[in-house]
């Protein structure tokens, strides 16, 4: 991953941003009409974009659908780490459990997650990452993990971020077309 002198510690950013993210859902838009998920998904990249994005000068997601430039790091509780990865079978997506036992995965930032999105608070309970590399489990590399916040620290990479000359691309006004 590279030196640690090379890493600016995004984490209280990102509890900033995680904090903020749930209290505007809870709060106003829980309530609202059935559209309200789609209205809050340009609501989050907003604030996604101004308390954590911006402030670091850190790249949209690549195409590749996650951030580059944010390395999650993780300490390893005495019995493992937790996590989740997707498997696909005949009636859909399903999440099976994991233990990490060694620190040294590549992970990279997607979201914060939730399993109910629609119609209920929202904690963000879950991190989304992508796993880069896992030593442990090469098996694993490619796809998606879940994992509670409170193992995770964020880091950004500073070779990987913009210049304070380059304007950052803003990925406002999306809407995801409805289920």
């Amino acid at each position: 991953m590279g030196s640690s002198e090379r890493l600016r510690d995004l984490t209280p950013a990102f509890r900033r941003y995680r904090e903020c993210a749930r209290h505007v859902w809870n709060s106003y838009f829980l309530d609202f009409a059935f559209d309200a998920q789609h209205d809050f998904i340009n609501v989050n990249d907003a604030l996604f974009f101004a308390l954590v994005l911006a402030e670091f000068q850190i790249a949209p997601t690549a195409p590749n659908g996650y951030y580059e430039a944010i390395n999650v790091m993780y300490d390893v509780p005495p019995k493992g780490l937790p996590a989740l990865f997707p498997v696909e079978l005949d009636d859909g997506r399903h999440w099976c459990e994991t233990t990490l036992h060694e620190p040294d995965a590549d992970l990279k930032f997607i979201s914060f997650w939730d399993w109910d999105v629609w119609e209920s608070f929202r904690d963000f309970e879950l991190v989304q990452l992508r796993a880069v590399a896992i030593p442990e489990r090469p098996e694993l590399a490619g796809l998606d993990l879940l994992i509670a916040p409170k193992y995770l620290s964020f880091f950004a990479d500073e070779r990987l971020l913009l210049s304070e000359r380059d304007p950052i691309p803003v990925r406002l006004g999306r809407r995801r077309p409805r289920p």
